[in-house]
């Protein structure tokens, strides 16, 4: 028997499919004209992303600042395991934004010249989770900025550096940062996607830029790194009141200070001002009673004393020279640190004014807190 077959007809049928294909992906760049350009970036204090793009007719290594931002210079590998050479850096003025020029011979991605439109499709190519692989996360455009472009692409922790491509495959901005803002007490972004995670890009100006020297870079870069590390050590240094706690906290995180290891300093000495102060202002009359029988549930009772005159007085409530000492090495040194420092671009600065920020933040909790 002879088949025939409908050529309209299978169009018919095959047309729903190929659109609900085309509309669930919505993305159709050639990567393999896209992966010769991305590459895997190693830092002291990590891995993350970045990728080269010509602008200007100049080939750039591009990523984001706090991706290069540790100890030693920054190494980039391509997909096919060259190693990038990274000459002259330049800092984006007012963005969280790194480019190093490379060799004019390499393959390099095309910057949008345009303004994207909401819903346009986008992927994002990087090393998602830090795993040393690219990974492809697909999404599309829902919200547009002069600096950044929002997207609900879900790109995480390593895809910071990585390219926000159009379906042409050319360069929007770069994926760097997410936030989330939960309180329940704000009704009006309730079941709204604004009370969820939202996942931001930094377009890419053409202008803006300075070169600067690598090696001050680094030392403010430390400095950034530091005091970023102060902040958490300052945290638990409040949080934990108990000496073992301390000790392993401080031993294993004093290794973390490249510009200021003093600061680890500051932290034992500030915490010896304050065993010496607590302990001298309690005061057990216990030694009728203080036989083999009764010792052990003593020393558990003064330490559960210590903790909490510790939380009730540390540091700005006692008028003791040791307890002022300590507070002025906890909160003021650091925050002098920061504020007399000169910085190289306004996104430094910025950077510098959070951590101070944070820093005073803390010591203003203390200085209120009953």
């Amino acid at each position: 028997m002879k088949m025939t077959y409908s050529v309209d007809g299978c169009a018919e049928r095959l047309l729903p499919i190929l659109l609900s294909i085309i509309t669930t992906t919505g993305y159709c760049a050639d990567f393999s004209k896209i992966k010769p350009c991305l590459a895997i970036v190693s830092t002291a204090n990590g891995v993350g992303s970045g990728f080269i793009v010509s602008i200007d007719n100049v080939n750039y290594f591009l990523t984001n600042e706090h991706v290069i931002r540790g100890g030693i210079k920054p190494h980039a590998r391509l997909l096919d395991g060259t190693s990038v050479k990274l000459m002259g850096l330049e800092l984006c003025r007012d963005r969280d934004l790194a480019r190093f020029r490379v060799d004019a011979n390499v393959h390099a991605l095309k910057l949008h010249s345009g303004i994207p439109e909401l819903g346009d499709p986008v992927a994002i190519y990087g090393n998602s989770d830090g795993g040393g692989v690219v990974t492809e996360i697909l999404g599309k455009v829902i919200g547009i900025g002069p600096d950044e472009v929002e997207t609900d692409a879900k790109f995480v922790q390593g895809n910071s550096g990585s390219p926000l491509l159009t379906e042409d495959g050319e360069v929007i901005a770069v994926a760097t940062y997410a936030t989330l803002y939960q309180d329940s007490s704000d009704w009006l972004k309730s079941g709204t996607r604004f009370g969820d995670v939202r996942r931001f890009a930094l377009r890419i100006p053409t202008e803006g830029w300075v070169e600067v020297e690598y090696s001050d870079y680094k030392k403010r870069a430390t400095t950034l790194i530091d005091a970023a590390t102060y902040v958490d050590d300052l945290i638990a240094f409040l949080v934990h009141m108990r000496s073992d706690a301390y000790n392993k906290l401080f031993l294993h995180s004093r290794y973390n200070y490249k510009a200021f290891p003093g600061l680890f300093g500051d932290f034992m000495e500030a915490y010896n001002n304050l065993e010496r102060q607590v302990w001298s202002q309690i005061y057990y009359d216990e030694t009728s009673r203080d036989t083999a029988r009764n010792r052990n549930a003593q020393y558990r009772r003064r330490l559960l004393a210590k903790d909490q005159y510790t939380a009730r007085n540390f540091p700005y409530r006692s008028g003791d020279e040791a307890i002022q000492k300590t507070y002025a090495q906890l909160f003021e040194r650091p925050i002098r640190v920061l504020r007399q420092n000169s910085w190289l671009t306004g996104h430094l600065e910025s950077v510098a004014n959070d951590l101070t920020y944070s820093i005073a933040t803390i010591r203003d909790v203390f200085e209120t807190s009953e």
